[in-house]
């Protein structure tokens, strides 16, 4: 999948009376002025949602690679939650928004192109394998969208209307924590077709957006905004976290409107023109070892830990898992999803 993993355990402190967090580091363009790492954080209880956080794609664009970072010290404790804080070394290295070129516009990459190119491809490589379900790129204006409509700076900027409802959720979850109205996301629509949020949704059905701050104001400040808004979409999502950045948001208990798994073929079947499904059931797959590919009904779903929405009738849904390593013999077995239920499938190793 990249040239290199490495697992890692990032130790916990004795006090908190739990075991070590297990984290996996990808090392993309290794050996190239253009290295960096993508780190897998696994909660306690992985049998959650699925969520990647991208940083650093405009090297100026400061506060956004900070707040990546900054979710590298958060604990997971449901879900996997996959962070790549410096995405283009080279222009952070420059504080340049792009070196030689805008990288943003690349994706979905050139595996055979030049070093920008190849970066790219390396980066949609991880978002294709793992197929979060949430996709969230960390970005910064330099004007407030309230002041001027083209700006992008507090907006949740995305490429298709029809994920509105979901970004509105989200953004009522922050926005009653930024007493300031300048600071108060909005959602700005506007498509970008080679960035990485449009090619999240219209090649893998990723719900996707930027968070956009504005780089008139303090980068303290700006780094604290990145984080509650990502807060606002972890809260709706229900992955599991423990940080001592920022107070949690008052809205932190409220109910999530429905599981991060069912927003793509929901908003998928409304793009299609069709009713999207009245019931799903979670399938939940997972292999004695993480990264192992998951294929229902022979379509690719992304790597263990995986969890999958399933449209299902009132009598349940039967489906074909599929689990596959590479150089080893795929395991499969058919499973009976039942709907509003979690249906887990655990893969047993070759010859047992």
């Amino acid at each position: 999948m990249t040239r290199r993993m490495v697992l890692l355990t990032a130790l916990v402190a004795a006090a908190t009376g739990v075991s070590a967090e297990q984290v996996a580091r990808h090392v993309l363009m290794g050996g190239t002025p253009y290295e960096t790492s993508c780190h897998v954080k696994y909660g306690d209880d992985p049998w959650g949602p699925k969520i990647c956080v991208i940083g650093g794609l405009h090297g100026n664009e400061t506060a956004g690679w900070v707040a990546a970072e900054r979710l590298l010290n958060w604990r997971i404790t449901r879900g996997v939650l996959i962070v790549l804080p410096r995405a283009h070394q080279e222009a952070i290295r420059r504080n340049a928004r792009g070196y030689p070129g805008n990288m943003n516009a690349m994706f979905p990459g050139d595996s055979q192109g030049d070093a920008m190119h190849r970066l790219a491809a390396e980066i949609w490589r991880i978002v294709d394998y793992y197929r979060p379900s949430l996709l969230l790129t960390l970005h910064e204006s330099r004007g407030y969208h309230k002041r001027d409509p083209t700006s992008y700076g507090y907006t949740l900027c995305h490429d298709f209307s029809l994920l509105d409802p979901l970004m509105q959720r989200c953004i009522d979850r922050a926005n009653p924590d930024l007493p300031d109205a300048l600071h108060r996301f909005e959602i700005f629509v506007e498509a970008h077709p080679t960035c990485p949020t449009y090619c999240a949704w219209r090649k893998l059905r990723i719900p996707a957006t930027s968070i956009e701050t504005c780089l008139e104001d303090r980068l303290d400040l700006r780094v604290r905004h990145q984080l509650m808004m990502c807060m606002g979409f972890f809260d709706e999502a229900r992955l599991g976290y423990a940080q001592a950045d920022v107070p949690s948001l008052s809205t932190a208990g409220q109910p999530s409107h429905t599981a991060l798994e069912v927003w793509g073929p929901h908003f998928a079947a409304l793009e299609a023109g069709r009713t999207p499904a009245a019931r799903y059931g979670l399938l939940q797959v997972g292999a004695p070892a993480p990264l192992a590919k998951v294929f229902v009904d022979g379509e690719y779903r992304g790597c263990t830990p995986a969890t999958v929405a399933i449209p299902t009738g009132p009598g349940g849904h039967t489906v074909q898992v599929t689990v596959q390593r590479d150089g080893l013999q795929a395991w499969s077995t058919a499973a009976t999803v039942l709907p509003e239920q979690y249906t887990r499938v655990m893969a047993e190793p070759p010859g047992s």
